[in-house]
């Protein structure tokens, strides 16, 4: 039964979405110093325009000049939006920001098309990780970086890190649909050894190549050969 004290408690919480939507922005402005953002923008663009309603992106794109303002004419769903696309930057040392650079650090990771570093983007890119997993972890997992990054054998733990990725795809694959589609691409893969699967951004492209990689490896026995020490 609603009471009039129910509906002052429900008025009440509204007005604290108010606040918690100035703290989105605060937290918006101390991540991002204004002058720069419009260079933040623009190397974000290209995901921003995916997410974001049209309405705020003529805002924060607008036809002539770039955004000027404060960021209080966005609601919480577009900040949320904002600060979970744009990466912190480095001097954030929130634990939201630590989160944050772990789930961009893993996306870039999985879609990098060279699958490479040179030494200098690799320091930068472990030291910024190593910061992050240590706060959000506890002093324990500095150790466990260390001995990462002592390690001289680079293949020493592969086995390790295929085992991890696959148990990770298997446990989303438990909710896959088969389709016909994902049929015809096994039989493919079955006939031809090779298949290139398109569609666009978040179709199933990736969870549908993982279906036929976990299918196939019912069928065969993959060994991973641990790579030699010493010379012969």
């Amino acid at each position: 039964m609603t009471t009039k004290t129910s509906n002052h408690n429900f008025i009440r919480l509204q007005e604290l979405q108010i606040v918690a939507r100035s703290a989105l922005r605060d937290t918006l402005r101390n991540r991002h110093a204004s002058y720069m953002f419009d260079s933040v923008l623009k190397a974000h663009e290209n995901n921003l325009k995916k997410i974001l309603l049209c309405s705020d992106l003529q805002k924060l794109f607008p036809d002539s000049g770039q955004y000027t303002g404060d960021f209080d004419e966005f609601d919480i769903s577009c900040l949320y939006k904002l600060l979970r696309e744009i990466e912190p930057d480095d001097s954030d040392n929130c634990m939201s920001a630590h989160i944050e650079r772990l789930r961009i650090f893993r996306n870039t990771l999985a879609h990098s098309k060279d699958q490479a570093l040179n030494d200098e983007e690799f320091k930068k890119e472990w030291s910024k990780l190593h910061k992050s997993i240590v706060e959000l972890g506890g002093q324990k997992y500095h150790n466990v970086v260390r001995e990462k990054l002592n390690s001289t054998d680079g293949n020493s733990n592969m086995s390790e890190i295929i085992n991890d990725i696959l148990y990770s795809k298997e446990k989303k694959l438990e909710q896959f649909v088969e389709t016909e589609i994902s049929k015809t691409i096994l039989q493919q893969l079955k006939e031809h050894q090779i298949v290139i699967i398109r569609g666009g951004p978040k179709s199933g492209k990736t969870l549908t190549a993982f279906y036929a990689a976990f299918q196939l490896r019912k069928l065969m026995t993959i060994a991973y050969i641990q790579p030699l020490k010493q010379k012969i």
